[in-house]
């Protein structure tokens, strides 16, 4: 799988991992004498270091975003953390203006099938709905979305049909093609000079930025989605120039907390 399919590690290694387990009911119920996938030689998963933007390069990234069609998607994505499915799918049942926070309860996918591409909303990945609580400054863009919408839907009239109840749509209450949000990031990273980096890099920004800015993991795994904070460790374990300046500053502050000797 791995050299003629040209697999993932990762990929081969779930696949075995399921096979495993049905040869090893086979000889539970006596049909197998012995399992053959325990011999198998694994591929390595690699850990790839996360394509990140920093808070050094966070201001650059807002000016370039600001008036583009879809700014205040990636606005919010990258102070929250969503996935570019989870980000498309949210309702505006799932924003709680009173706390400061949305909850993510499902995806917007489409359909897949010949003659039909309509969208559907499906849970979050593994099941597994959360709440993020967001900064005022990302609270206020969802405001200034809502009152967008409204002007879309007077625009729109009786062609108007957000059945979804979407906070992000198109100008008739559609909801929103994935590619067609992607290429117009992608449009905007190339033109400011960022153009190695992803949608799916905001989601990491989100989290490096909320490192460098002292969140612990455990609160990045909630906000993440992660089915384990060790998970979360493992993908954030670089550690930036940042985060390490403001660990050198804290120890600056205890030495210069301590009592001098005589």
């Amino acid at each position: 799988m791995s050299v003629k399919k040209k697999q993932s590690a990762k990929t081969v290694r779930n696949i075995h991992g399921i096979l495993h387990n049905m040869l090893e009911s086979a000889i539970r119920d006596e049909l197998l004498l012995r399992n053959v996938s325990e011999r198998c030689s694994l591929p390595r998963v690699t850990q790839h270091q996360v394509r990140a933007i920093t808070t050094a390069k966070l201001n650059q990234f807002l000016r370039a975003i600001d008036g583009k069609q879809f700014r205040n998607i990636f606005f919010i994505d990258i102070f929250s953390g969503l996935r570019l499915s989870e980000i498309l799918g949210l309702r505006w049942e799932d924003v709680d203006f009173d706390h400061d926070c949305i909850y993510v309860r499902q995806q917007l996918h489409q359909k897949q099938v010949k003659g039909d591409f309509g969208y559907f909303l499906a849970p979050p990945k593994e099941g597994k709905q959360r709440k993020v609580i967001l900064a005022q400054n990302a609270m206020r863009v969802l405001w200034h979305q809502r009152a967008k919408q409204n002007e879309q839907q007077l625009a729109a009239g009786a062609l108007w049909d957000n059945s979804f109840h979407l906070v992000f749509t198109n100008d008739f209450g559609q909801p929103l093609n994935r590619r067609t949000v992607y290429k117009h990031l992608k449009r905007i990273l190339l033109d400011c000079g960022m153009g190695n980096y992803t949608f799916h890099s905001l989601r990491h920004s989100f989290a490096t930025i909320s490192l460098e800015n002292g969140d612990d993991i455990k609160t990045m795994q909630t906000n993440l989605g992660h089915y384990a904070a060790s998970f979360t460790l493992k993908t954030y374990a670089h550690v930036s120039d940042q985060m390490q300046r403001n660990s050198a500053a804290r120890m600056d502050a205890l030495i210069a907390s301590l009592p001098k000797a005589k």
